[in-house]
């Protein structure tokens, strides 16, 4: 604003003032900033919801596939309940309510925040099994082999930590001799390879122990 524009604008605050009155003037400029306050939040929220529904157009328009899509709804719906559930907590916190998280989410907003969740979690459930099955009939002849590879490399990494002592110092000794290292350089390396390997073997030792006798307190026979 120029030199002149503000002394009009003084001028009329004055000739206000002298034709209605000081407390007519300071109500009426009042007036005018709580307009002005009440069109400015207005604008931020109109800007707001436009650049959310901006997001989800281009989310929605990028996502190829069905879990996009679903992942895509659940941040709208997220945004739609958990923004007023923030600020109903902030309001009952304001007004002085005792426990206020307590109390908005046992409103319908965190009734439905709750209902927005287990609704993904049901969804991600059947579209896991959904897909388990769908891999299932594509490999049910390879099925047999698989289970028995993976119980192999299971039983023998059980092995591998029982022993781990020897077996991780052997496997060190190895890979040290393959790099070309020098005798202290592999001494070193297998000596710390069973101090490590002694950690999992008496970490194996104990849940083994564990396994066994919560199998046998299940059975009944301790």
């Amino acid at each position: 604003m120029d030199n002149r524009g503000l002394t009009n604008l003084l001028l009329a605050i004055i000739a206000g003032v002298l034709l209605f009155g000081k407390d007519a003037m300071v109500s009426g400029l009042q007036g005018l900033f709580l307009v002005a306050v009440a069109i400015f939040a207005i604008w931020l929220v109109l800007a707001g919801c436009g650049a959310i529904l901006s997001w989800i157009i281009r989310e929605w328009g990028a996502a190829k596939s069905t879990e996009e899509r679903a992942s895509v709804i659940f941040a709208t719906l997220a945004g739609f309940i958990l923004t007023p559930l923030a600020a109903y907590t902030f309001w009952l916190w304001y007004t002085g309510v005792q426990d206020p998280l307590r109390v908005a989410v046992n409103s319908w907003l965190g009734w439905a925040w709750g209902a927005v969740v287990l609704s993904l979690m049901a969804g991600y459930a059947l579209f896991g099994g959904w897909n388990a099955l769908r891999w299932l009939a594509t490999n049910r002849s390879a099925l047999p082999g698989m289970i028995l590879h993976r119980s192999r490399a299971i039983v023998w990494g059980y092995f591998d930590f029982l022993g781990g002592p020897v077996t991780f110092s052997i496997r060190e000794w190895r890979e040290r001799s393959l790099a070309g290292d020098g005798t202290a350089m592999k001494v070193a390396s297998a000596a710390f390879a069973t101090f490590i390997g002694l950690i999992f073997s008496l970490t194996a030792i104990l849940l083994t122990f564990g396994v066994v006798i919560g199998i046998l307190s299940w059975m009944g026979m301790l």
